[in-house]
């Protein structure tokens, strides 16, 4: 799964590996529609099935402007 942490200019995603975090990314606000969330704050995030830029955070529903997979590499 992912790991999403949030500043107020970039949200850092993280993919969780075996060896802890792995992949960090730093995504500009100006990438994300939607973004609801207070910061500094931490959330599990998921992907929906059928739709590559659309991700559960924490319950909520955050839309991309690109797809998880070219987000992160």
């Amino acid at each position: 799964g992912y790991i999403i942490l949030c500043n107020q200019r970039l949200l850092f995603i993280h993919e969780k590996g075996t060896g802890g975090f792995d992949k960090i990314l730093e995504i500009p606000y100006d990438r994300v529609q939607e973004y609801g969330f207070p910061e500094p704050n931490r959330l599990s995030i998921t992907q929906k099935e059928g739709n590559t830029n659309e991700i559960v955070v924490a319950g909520s529903t955050l839309f991309l402007k690109m797809s998880l997979k070219e987000l992160i590499p």
